[in-house]
Formats: structure tokens, C-alpha cells, sequence
């Protein structure tokens, strides 16, 4: 495989990834960002990571992932 067509595909798998996160927080908002990170087997900052590159993919949902994550910044990880 040319690297070219090896990146493309590696960026479409991150992006995929990402996008999945995001709407897994956003259908299960009150999910602590441990319990999200364990359901795809990732570390939390790597969930982090990938929440903020969403920033360059889908800015809607990345606006609507910060504002579940401010609710539990706010609340002590306990959104209720």
C-alpha cells in the first residue's frame, strides 16, 4: 500500500473513532469519562485527546461533548 492511501485510511479510523466517542457521551451524558474511556479501551487522556480533535472534524458535536464535560467539571464527575 502507498503511504498516502496508508495515512488516509489511518486519519478516516481516528476520525471514526472520534465520532463514536462523542456520540457515546452525548447518548450517555451522566457516564463518567472513566466509565467511556473503559467501554472503548482507551486511557481517559487519550479519550481527552481525541474529544478535542474532534474540534477539526465535527464542531457541532465537539461543542455539544465540551458542554457535557463542563456539567461534570462543575459537579464533581456527578451529573445528576
Amino acid at each position: 500500500m502507498e503511504r498516502w492511501a496508508y495515512e488516509y485510511f489511518r486519519r478516516q479510523a481516528i476520525e471514526d473513532r472520534c465520532k463514536q466517542e462523542a456520540q457515546w457521551l452525548i447518548d450517555n451524558p451522566k457516564d463518567s469519562i472513566r466509565k467511556v474511556a473503559r467501554e472503548f479501551c482507551i486511557s481517559k487522556s487519550q479519550l481527552h485527546r481525541d474529544l478535542h480533535e474532534l474540534r477539526n472534524i465535527d464542531d457541532d458535536l465537539y461543542v455539544q461533548c465540551r458542554n457535557i464535560l463542563r456539567r461534570h467539571r462543575r459537579s464533581g464527575g456527578k451529573v445528576r
